[in-house]
């Protein structure tokens, strides 16, 4: 099956509290040829998923005719943080984002999300800055060495005091130096800090945007007209840029979670209506 250009892809996450199994049945249900995998517990414990789970899970989405784009493991709340002051969680946190790695190559996923982590806020950031690029260069030549190329997401200021914009997304990929790690572009993470598609594809180079979760905002992860953010510009930038990707659908909010089909039905629809030709 081929990757449809700009495909949408919805991520589980939007069902965290409901089973994995209703997820992939309303993304097929919407039309969805392709996911994003959000490695959490329930849907994909990737701590405790055995080669022979990985190996179930692939079997399922081949029958269902889905395709993941990214995994996107939990890489910004505690316990995981690559970029710990403290060695035993940072060591702990290492070994989960190279396990996360080979789930990603045996699910025969292409791009696996990642964040910088962050230091304590109340020590000198450059500590922190140098684990962390000292890590992500690690997982970086491991991941070329399984074809996976990785994705580096900024996160807002109250997550971490590393990777938070642009800029600072931009310093990590020169400093780290390895062709396999690109750069994430969360839209509504983007515009809190007053950042839209463009900023980033002027500012790092088309070619650098590895992964695009396309989403209404700003701040929250909201699905599109829940937020003021500008669907037909943002496309326009992406499209004008060449990315020929995925954009995934990483709708999470609390007022979605009791409920989430029509959520997902809803954003999914707006999504490929704006990606119909005029």
């Amino acid at each position: 099956m081929k990757e449809r250009v700009l495909a949408v892809a919805p991520s589980n996450v939007l069902y965290k509290f409901h089973s994995l199994g209703s997820f992939l049945a309303e993304a097929v249900r919407c039309g969805c040829e392709t996911i994003e995998l959000w490695g959490g517990a329930p849907h994909l414990d990737i701590e405790a998923a055995t080669p022979a789970d990985l190996k179930k899970l692939r079997r399922r989405l081949a029958e269902l005719e889905l395709r993941v784009c990214c995994l996107t493991p939990e890489t910004g709340l505690y316990p995981v943080n690559i970029a710990s002051n403290d060695p035993v969680l940072r060591q702990r946190s290492e070994i989960y984002a190279m396990k996360s790695l080979e789930a990603a190559a045996e699910l025969q996923v292409p791009i696996m999300q990642v964040t910088s982590g962050t230091g304590y806020y109340d020590r000198p950031a450059e500590e922190a800055w140098r684990r962390s690029a000292d890590f992500l260069s690690r997982l970086s030549r491991r991941a070329a060495a399984l074809g996976i190329r990785l994705a580096l997401e900024a996160l807002p200021v109250h997550e971490s005091n590393l990777v938070r914009d642009a800029a600072s997304l931009r310093r990590m990929l020169d400093e780290v130096g390895q062709p396999a790690l690109g750069a994430l572009l969360d839209t509504s993470t983007a515009a809190a800090l007053g950042e839209s598609p463009a900023d980033y594809i002027r500012l790092l180079g088309a070619d650098r945007i590895a992964h695009i979760q396309l989403v209404d905002g700003p701040g929250g992860h909201l699905a599109w007209g829940d937020g003021t953010l500008s669907l037909a510009e943002y496309l326009a930038s992406i499209r004008a840029a060449g990315y020929a990707g995925s954009l995934g659908l990483e709708l999470f909010d609390h007022k979605y979670y009791v409920d989430p089909a029509p959520v997902l039905r809803r954003a999914a629809g707006a999504l490929r209506e704006a990606l119909q030709p005029a």
